[in-house]
């Protein structure tokens, strides 16, 4: 429990940083919960217009491409530990990054239409490979 907290902590700050990705994800989940019928096209929603997620998805890129910007957990003293801290970090900004994707390329949410390609440069797969995901 306390390794999950410490690794939440540090992905809820990364998120935080890359022009407030933690709450466009909130207003995701929201709308992924509710379903349209409830909230409404995604696209249509004021805090999640296609600019700002676009915006959040460079930053959260320039951000997680800084050798600097994951943990390095120099106070964790078991190895195994260590490993299990940082991959949980990646792993989290993958998925985080993951639902953004998602949601912009799904046409149901109204940010691209059915056979355009998704407004995010990078794919899923390219993040996971940036961070050093392994799966």
């Amino acid at each position: 429990a306390h390794l999950a907290g410490l690794a939440g902590g540090h992905v809820a700050a990364l998120l935080h940083r890359s022009s407030r990705m933690d709450d466009l994800l909130d207003r995701i989940r929201f709308h992924q919960s509710s379903g349209a019928e409830e909230s409404g096209v995604m696209a249509a929603d004021p805090a999640l217009p296609p600019g700002r997620l676009q915006e959040a998805a460079r930053a959260f890129v320039a951000t997680v491409s800084l050798p600097s910007a994951l943990p390095e957990f120099d106070l964790l003293q078991v190895p195994r530990l260590k490993t299990e801290a940082s991959a949980r970090v990646v792993r989290s900004l993958a998925d985080a990054y993951e639902a953004v994707w998602r949601a912009m390329a799904d046409p149901a949410n109204g940010y691209v239409a059915p056979d355009a390609s998704p407004p995010l440069p990078q794919t899923p797969e390219q993040i996971r490979t940036i961070l050093g995901v392994v799966t």
